[in-house]
Formats: structure tokens, sequence, C-alpha cells
């Protein structure tokens, strides 16, 4: 994995914003290695990621796009189209405000998106 300079992050997080990320093979990492059940991680859509130099990263799912988001020996990396890994990255935790309830009693945690524990 080749080592990028602040520059080279910051044009990653702009092609992520303008041209997403392909979600498809973590949903399907999140099934065979981490146990997840299917329908759990078809629903899974990550909110944010920090990558290296801590800069984040607002998550758009697109299957057309240049990069997409892998599990490798329990680690989250970003890939290019030709598997190539491109760098680490993690995802944002959910906010300790998400324990809290509205006063209808809803849960902050099933009307905002948030990241779940992962790895």
């Amino acid at each position: 994995m080749d080592s990028l300079n602040r520059k080279e992050f910051i044009r990653l997080k702009c092609d992520l914003l303008v041209n997403g990320l392909r979600l498809k093979e973590l949903r399907n990492d999140l099934i065979n290695h981490q146990g997840w059940e299917e329908q759990r991680a078809a629903k899974f859509l990550p909110a944010e990621l920090k990558l290296p130099g801590e800069i984040l990263v607002q998550i758009r799912e697109n299957d057309e796009a240049n990069f997409r988001l892998r599990i490798i020996e329990n680690k989250l990396y970003v890939q290019d189209r030709s598997n190539q890994l491109i760098c680490n990255a993690d995802f944002i935790p959910f906010p300790a405000f998400g324990l809290f309830k509205t006063s209808d009693g809803t849960g902050f945690k099933d009307m905002v998106v948030y990241n779940d524990t992962v790895i």
C-alpha cells in the first residue's frame, strides 16, 4: 500500500464526495468475515469515514464509484478498481446523544444515520 501525502488524501476525499463509494464488497465482508446477517448487512450505510491525516469524508453509495470499502484481516481499507489498497480508514463512531430519546420515546439512533460497530 503506497503512502499518500495530504494533497493526495484531499484528492481522494474529493473523488469520494463526487463519485461515492462502492459498498457491495463491504457488505459481503460483513456477512462472510464478521458474522452479520444478510438482512442487517444489506441495510448498512455508514455515514462518514476518517482517512489518515484526520481527513473526514461523508459516504455516498454508488455502484459505479472508483473506490470501494473492504475489510481485510479485521481492518477497514479503501481499495481501487484494480484491487489495490489505497489507505486504511475508520468509521466515525455513533455520538453519545444517540442513546437519548425524543419526548415520544423514539430513540435518536432510529432517526439519524450513524456508523454501527463493524470490526
